[in-house]
Formats: structure tokens, C-alpha cells, sequence
């Protein structure tokens, strides 16, 4: 079923794609954490891609996107207040839109 993938075109055309996927991610994720300034996840972002050649875990982290889309979805919504570690929660924007026509 899948003996298309033994072909070298089809395994240059899959890892091309997946670094593409993972360079993507963690483009974005990079991103949102300089707009919030988390340098911190930042700069962990960066070492985790960086790295990646040397490193297992860090090669599969890295290269698929994984901790990008972990950071994107998850991480990114956590902060510290006085009062402790505040997870934010996500914004319902149907409220907002059906709030705004009522007007």
C-alpha cells in the first residue's frame, strides 16, 4: 500500500515536508512568545530547534514541531501573578461578535 514511500523522490518530498511543517511552527510559536514577552520560552524554542542535530529527543522535538505546538496552544497561556501561576482561558469570539450586533 505504501511502497510509493521506498522511492527516494517520495522520502525527499516527505522530509521536506515535515521540516517545512516544524520550521513553521516553531516560527509561530517563536513569534507569540516575543509578542508576549517570554523570553524565556523564547530562547527555548530556539536552543530546542538550534540543537536538534545533536540530540534524539531534541531532533524529534524539535524538527516536528512538537514542543512549537505545545508552547502555541498550551504553554503560552500560562503567567505568573501575585497570586500564583494563572492559566488564561480561551476567548469565546461568537460572545463578542452576537455583543457587538446587538448595538
Amino acid at each position: 500500500m505504501f511502497e510509493f514511500l521506498g522511492t527516494p523522490l517520495a522520502q525527499e518530498i516527505l522530509g521536506i515536508t515535515l521540516l517545512v511543517w516544524g520550521f513553521v511552527w516553531e516560527l509561530l510559536a517563536m513569534w507569540k512568545a516575543a509578542r508576549k514577552g517570554q523570553w524565556i520560552w523564547f530562547i527555548i524554542i530556539f536552543i530546542a530547534e538550534l540543537l536538534g542535530t545533536f540530540s534524539l529527543v531534541l531532533a524529534i522535538i524539535g524538527s516536528f514541531g512538537v514542543l512549537a505546538i505545545l508552547y502555541f496552544y498550551i504553554f503560552s497561556r500560562f503567567r505568573f501573578e501575585e497570586k500564583g501561576l494563572v492559566f488564561e482561558k480561551w476567548r469565546n469570539k461568537s460572545k463578542k461578535e452576537s455583543s457587538g450586533k446587538k448595538k
